[in-house]
C-alpha cells in the first residue's frame, strides 16, 4: 500500500469509528453519508458559492491555475471516444460538464486524484482555491441543463514544492513539501445546508482560503473515478489572495398559501378572515350563511357549467346549492363531468338588479360537521385557481360569452390562487375578499360568476355557498372626470388627449399603451352603446343629430380647432369637417335606432348613405348660414 492509500485508509478508519461510538451513544444507526459540508485542517474557509455562469462554454475568472499544466490519475474522455472529460479540462478556462474532466476506469492509482502544476519554482501565498461539479445555470445535457451528480464525497487538498509535479505523477504523500504531497485539509461534501448558505447548490463551484503556502502545484484526492460515478470538475481555480468572503442570497421567503392577482384597473384584497360565520351545527338551526345579494331568498339566480348532484342520482351537488343560505358539504355544488363549457368550469349568480359589488365570499364546507358526509369538516377539493369575473350586461347566465368587457359579456377582475392550508388559512372555509376598481370602487355588476379549478367526480371543487355584498361607490367605465356618467366632457376629454399625442393612462381603455381611435370606439360603442354622429347623444344617430350641429354652424368654418363632439367633431381633430360624415355614416347607425338592437359591425350599405347625407347637410346648412 503506498503513503497516500495508507494515509486515506486511516482516514476512513477514523470516521468509521467517529459514527460508531456516535451511535453506541445515541442510539441512532450511523449514516452512509454526512450532511451538509465538513472543513477539516488547514485553516480552510468557504467563502464563496458561484456564482454560476449563465450556460456551458462561459469563462472562469483570471487565476494561477490558468497558465498552469494539469494533471491526473487518468482521464474518462479517451476511454468514451469523446472530446472533453479530459485532464486538459480542469483548467481550460470554461465551466460546465461539456468542458469538465472525469477520471477513467483505467488508471494506475488507488486515488484519483487531479491538479495543476505551477511550474519549476513555488509560488509563494497560495491561499486559495475554486472547483465544482458544474457552475452553470443552463447549457449542460443533463436534466434541466445542470449536471447536478458526481460531486459528493471525501476530498483532500494537497500541496508540494517538487519541480514541475506533472513530470512526476506517483509523488507519494509524505508530509514533507519537498519529497512528495502535503495535506493542508479535507472537504467532505454531503447533502446542501440549505437555502441562505454557502453550500447551498452543491455541485457549483465554491472557493476556499487556507493558510498560504509556498507550492509548485495544488492537487485534490477526489471521492471517485470512472464511468460509474467517477467525480467530475469542470474547473480548478487558484489564487495568492485569499478571496472575499460573499454572503450568501438570502433564503426565499416562504411560500404563500393564497396568492392574489388583480387585473389591471381593479382592486382585490384580502384581509386574512378564515372560516368567519362558521356553525358546526347542521341546517336548518345551525350553518346559516348571512344575509346577502346572492342569496335565492333576495332574488339572486344561480347558474353553472355542469352539476354533479344528477349524474349520482343525489339531491344535492347541484346548482341550488350555490346560494340556497346554508354552508356544509350537504348543501355545496360540485360541477360534474359532463361539461359543455370545457375546458372552463364555472359556478355564478345573477343578481335581481344592478348593483354595485364591493365584497365576493366563498367556502368549501364552513359549517355543520354533525351529519356531513366527511364526519366532520370536508378539507378537499378547495386548492387551485380562482377566477373572479362580473358583467353588467342585462340577464347575465351560463351561456354569457367572456368577452374582455363587462359591456358585453363576462371581464376577469382578477384570480385567488389557494396554494395550501396553514395556520392562518383553512383552504376549505369561507374567505371574503374585497374587489373594486383601482381606486376601491364597486363595481356596477348584474352578475358575478368564480371560474374554478377542477370539475367532475374525480376531484371537482365544491362550493358550499357564493356570497355577494354591496360596494361602494359605483365605477362608470369611460368617467375619466370622476362626475358619476360617462358624457360629452368624457368623449371631448378623450379626444383632446389624442391629438395632442401625449399618453394619459386613464384613457387608454384598451390596454395598448396608446391613446387613438381604438379607445374612443370603446368609448362610443360600448360605454355609451351610441353611434358615431349622436351628436346629442340620446343613444341614436339620426336628422336631430344634423340638426344640431347645423344650427351650431361650424361646419368648416376655417376656425382650426374650435369644434367638439356635440358640435360635429366625430373624427377626434377637433373640427367639423366632411371627415366627420365619413366617420359616422361607416359606423352603420344613421336611422338605425339604438345601437344595442342591431349588429356592432357595420354593413357595406352603409357607406352608401353618405351621398343622402351629404345632400340632407347641405340642405341643412343652406338653412343655418354661419353666423
Amino acid at each position: 500500500m503506498t503513503t497516500t492509500a495508507f494515509a486515506r485508509s486511516a482516514r476512513a478508519t477514523r470516521r468509521a469509528r467517529w459514527l460508531l461510538l456516535s451511535a453506541f451513544l445515541t442510539g441512532v444507526s450511523p449514516a452512509l453519508s454526512w450532511g451538509g459540508l465538513n472543513l477539516d485542517g488547514g485553516g480552510l474557509l468557504l467563502v464563496q458559492e458561484g456564482p454560476a455562469a449563465a450556460t456551458a462554454g462561459d469563462p472562469v475568472p483570471a487565476n494561477l491555475a490558468l497558465n498552469g499544466m494539469a494533471f491526473s490519475s487518468s482521464e474518462l474522455g479517451p476511454e468514451l471516444g469523446i472530446g472533453f472529460h479530459l485532464t486538459s479540462n480542469l483548467n481550460d478556462g470554461a465551466y460546465g460538464n461539456g468542458f469538465s474532466w472525469i477520471g477513467g476506469d483505467i488508471t494506475d492509482f488507488v486515488d484519483a486524484f487531479a491538479g495543476v502544476d505551477l511550474g519549476v519554482s513555488p509560488v509563494s501565498n497560495i491561499q486559495s482555491i475554486a472547483f465544482g461539479r458544474s457552475n452553470v445555470l443552463a447549457g449542460d445535457p443533463c436534466g434541466v441543463g445542470i449536471c447536478t451528480d458526481r460531486h459528493l464525497g471525501f476530498y483532500t487538498l494537497q500541496y508540494t514544492q517538487v519541480p514541475q509535479p506533472s513530470d512526476t505523477l506517483d509523488l507519494d504523500t509524505t508530509q514533507n513539501a519537498l519529497t512528495g504531497w502535503v495535506d493542508i485539509g479535507t472537504l467532505d461534501y454531503g447533502d446542501s445546508d440549505g437555502d441562505g448558505t454557502n453550500y447551498n447548490m452543491t455541485w457549483q463551484r465554491h472557493r476556499y482560503n487556507f493558510d498560504p503556502v509556498s507550492a509548485t502545484g495544488l492537487r485534490l484526492i477526489v471521492p471517485g473515478t470512472g464511468l460509474g460515478g467517477g467525480t467530475a470538475i469542470d474547473e480548478i481555480e487558484i489564487y495568492d489572495v485569499a478571496g472575499d468572503f460573499v454572503p450568501p442570497p438570502p433564503p426565499p421567503p416562504p411560500p404563500e398559501p393564497i396568492i392574489l392577482n388583480a387585473a389591471a384597473g381593479f382592486s382585490l384584497a384580502w384581509d386574512g378572515n378564515n372560516g368567519d360565520y362558521f356553525d358546526s351545527e347542521a341546517p336548518p338551526d345551525g350553518a346559516v350563511v348571512p344575509d346577502n345579494l346572492a342569496l335565492a331568498s333576495n332574488g339572486g339566480q344561480a347558474f353553472t357549467s355542469s352539476d354533479l348532484g344528477p349524474q349520482l342520482g343525489i339531491d344535492f351537488h347541484q346548482v341550488d346549492n350555490i346560494n340556497d343560505g346554508f354552508y356544509g358539504n350537504s348543501n355545496s355544488w360540485i360541477g360534474g363531468d359532463d361539461n359543455p363549457f370545457s375546458p372552463v368550469q364555472f359556478a355564478g349568480v345573477r343578481l335581481a338588479e344592478p348593483t354595485s359589488i364591493g365584497s365576493i365570499a366563498w367556502s368549501r364546507d364552513n359549517g355543520n360537521d354533525v351529519n356531513d358526509a366527511c364526519g366532520g369538516q370536508c378539507t378537499d377539493r378547495s386548492t387551485g385557481l380562482y377566477t373572479i369575473q362580473y358583467t353588467s350586461v342585462a340577464d347575465p347566465d351560463a351561456d354569457t360569452p367572456d368577452t374582455g368587457s363587462a359591456t358585453t359579456g363576462w371581464q376577469t377582475l382578477g384570480t385567488v390562487d389557494y396554494k395550501f392550508s396553514d395556520d392562518d388559512f383553512s383552504s376549505y372555509l369561507r374567505h371574503q375578499f374585497e374587489i373594486g376598481d383601482e381606486n376601491g370602487n364597486g363595481l356596477l355588476a348584474t352578475g358575478i360568476r368564480l371560474l374554478v379549478p377542477q370539475t367532475g367526480l374525480g376531484g371537482g371543487t365544491a362550493i358550499d355557498e357564493l356570497e355577494l355584498y354591496a360596494g361602494g361607490v359605483v365605477s362608470i367605465p369611460g368617467d375619466v372626470d370622476g362626475d358619476g356618467d360617462c358624457d360629452v366632457d368624457d368623449i371631448d376629454s378623450l379626444m383632446s388627449v389624442m391629438r395632442t399625442g401625449v399618453f394619459d393612462a386613464k384613457f387608454d381603455f384598451t390596454n395598448d399603451q396608446v391613446v387613438d381611435k381604438g379607445d374612443l370606439d370603446r368609448m362610443i360603442m360600448e360605454f355609451k352603446h351610441t353611434w358615431f354622429g349622436d351628436a346629442n347623444l340620446d343613444g341614436e344617430f339620426n336628422t336631430a343629430d344634423f340638426v344640431q350641429v347645423f344650427q351650431i354652424g361650424e361646419y368648416e368654418d376655417g376656425i382650426a380647432g374650435n369644434s367638439t363632439w356635440a358640435e360635429g367633431d366625430w373624427d377626434a381633430n377637433g373640427d367639423f369637417d366632411s371627415g366627420d360624415f365619413v366617420v359616422a355614416f361607416a359606423d352603420g347607425g344613421f336611422e338605425n335606432g339604438t345601437r344595442a338592437a342591431v349588429a356592432a359591425v357595420p354593413e357595406p350599405a352603409s357607406l352608401s348613405l353618405f351621398a343622402l347625407g351629404a345632400g340632407l347637410l347641405a340642405g341643412l346648412r343652406r338653412r343655418s348660414p354661419r353666423t
